[in-house]
């Protein structure tokens, strides 16, 4: 068997997350932290809410302390957007709530893309945190979008003679809502910046594959990536089959990113009691495993 490795070296890294209260010099030492360790990338979340003030302004001063420390330290950034939503709505918007909030969305894009796309830090965007919500929301634009995806759709040519068909309306327009909003977030970005990678991390992937639609996000995005949290997304499988799961987590993205590249975007890499749906510490051999399971699987 021969093994084929890359010239290119294999960027390991940890998410930062920025915040209010947090001094300059400490969000350095992350960044020093993360050099000293041999990692070389991180992602952060972009929030609006730590950017844009009530009486309409921006104020980029702590973010900006993130990217110049990047720079500092040979850290490259995954800019994840983050508009404005609750506080207690830990994975971020999947879709706009209203026209409102989707002019909302395409503002605050505006105004976060130019000014941090002229660090030498930024590696890429990063344009929603794990697309993929189970099922329609509950709001009046998904309702007005899914009354238009009706009216356009085109109905297959079928009679069923009489017999009961069942109606998976509501199931296909939330895959194809996903890869239209997504597009639109894309398409946004490249507003103003033609250049740094796009790219989009799935999660509970067993649970929410039937809501992406690859083939055809492979004509948007640079790269594919995933979420693989154990105590989230593993809940078919008992603790003795988690490498499996792991295995067939990055195989199903694997096979769906097609001809471009993917990662492993968020791996679970300590312990959790409340914050998952199983309370989970995992071990150093665990989180090692599953950190080589991905990495074989590139």
């Amino acid at each position: 068997m021969e093994l084929n490795i890359s010239a290119e070296p294999i960027m390991i890294g940890a998410e930062i997350f920025i915040e209010p209260g947090q001094t300059k010099d400490e969000i350095a030492g992350w960044f020093k932290t993360m050099q000293e360790s041999g990692m070389t990338l991180t992602r952060i979340r972009m929030f609006e809410s730590y950017m844009h003030r009530k009486d309409g302004s921006w104020d980029f001063t702590l973010f900006d302390h993130a990217f110049e420390a990047g720079e500092q330290y040979g850290i490259k950034i995954y800019a994840n957007l983050f508009p404005e939503t609750e506080f207690s709505d830990v994975g971020g918007f999947k879709f706009p709530k209203s026209k409102e909030n989707f002019e909302a969305i395409a503002n605050y894009i505006k105004h976060i893309v130019p000014h941090f796309v002229r660090f030498s830090s930024l590696y890429g965007w990063v344009p929603i945190n794990e697309p993929g919500s189970g099922e329609l929301p509950a709001d009046s634009f998904t309702e007005e979008k899914l009354a238009e995806w009706k009216l356009n759709r085109t109905k297959p040519d079928y009679n069923s003679n009489g017999f009961t068909t069942f109606e998976l309306a509501e199931q296909r327009f939330l895959l194809d809502h996903n890869t239209w909003f997504l597009n639109w977030l894309t398409q946004q970005i490249r507003l103003y910046d033609a250049t740094y990678p796009i790219h989009v991390n799935n999660h509970d992937i067993f649970k929410h594959a039937a809501e992406y639609n690859f083939p055809e996000w492979r004509l948007f995005l640079t790269s594919l990536g995933g979420s693989a949290h154990a105590s989230w997304h593993f809940g078919y499988f008992t603790r003795p089959q988690y490498a499996l799961a792991m295995s067939a987590n990055a195989e199903i993205l694997r096979s769906g990113a097609g001809n471009i590249p993917w990662l492993m975007t968020e791996l679970q890499g300590g312990n959790n009691t409340y914050s998952g749906k199983t309370p989970l510490c995992p071990t150093k051999e665990e989180i090692a495993q599953w950190l080589w399971i991905n990495i074989a699987s590139g």
